[in-house]
């Protein structure tokens, strides 16, 4: 591969960086929602839902960290791992399906619990947040170079990843508190 054709793979400084902190973020999920999973789980249906969120999220989160990795790998070493360039979409293709598993059921846990009920609260403000801002926001300006993922990386999946930490921190918080 040429200097030139490597230099246009190559993602920039900020892209890695935003896809170093999906990275984190994915690591972040994973591990606070097999804790909360580990400490909360309980016989009981009326968090049924909330169960199934969080094992979404830790499949999620262990699905997204070797696609975001392997990225930033890619980023820097593009001629070594050219023949594994697919890898990133079979690892992603996976997630994006749990992704949207995922937000079927937090949109679920809104419907059942219209009540003023924290957790609910939580999980729709980081889903506006995260999920649906992102994309809009990416939508109104898509004709700018800024949104490439060459420039800011795959900011989508970061800003889910992200917000799915954030609720995952929250959400232990919360129910640490009601112990």
């Amino acid at each position: 591969m040429d200097q030139q054709t490597d230099e246009q793979i190559r993602m920039n400084t900020s892209a890695v960086a935003i896809t170093v902190v999906g990275f984190i973020s994915s690591l972040v999920t994973c591990f606070t929602n097999v804790i909360l999973l580990k400490t909360y789980m309980k016989k009981k249906n009326d968090m049924a839902l909330f169960y199934y969120r969080f094992t979404l999220d830790v499949i999620l989160g262990a699905l997204v960290a070797p696609s975001l990795l392997f990225a930033v790998l890619y980023s820097y070493f593009s001629s070594e791992l050219s023949e594994y360039q697919n890898f990133i979409f079979y690892l992603s293709l996976p997630a994006s399906n749990v992704g949207a598993c995922r937000s079927i059921v937090t949109l679920s846990v809104a419907i059942e619990r219209m009540v003023a009920n924290r957790l609910a609260l939580i999980d729709s403000a980081m889903v506006f947040m995260f999920d649906f801002m992102p994309s809009f926001i990416a939508n109104q300006f898509s004709t700018t170079q800024f949104f490439s993922s060459q420039n800011i990386g795959p900011y989508g999946t970061v800003a889910k990843l992200l917000g799915c930490a954030i609720e995952a921190f929250l959400v232990y918080r919360k129910m640490q508190k009601g112990k």
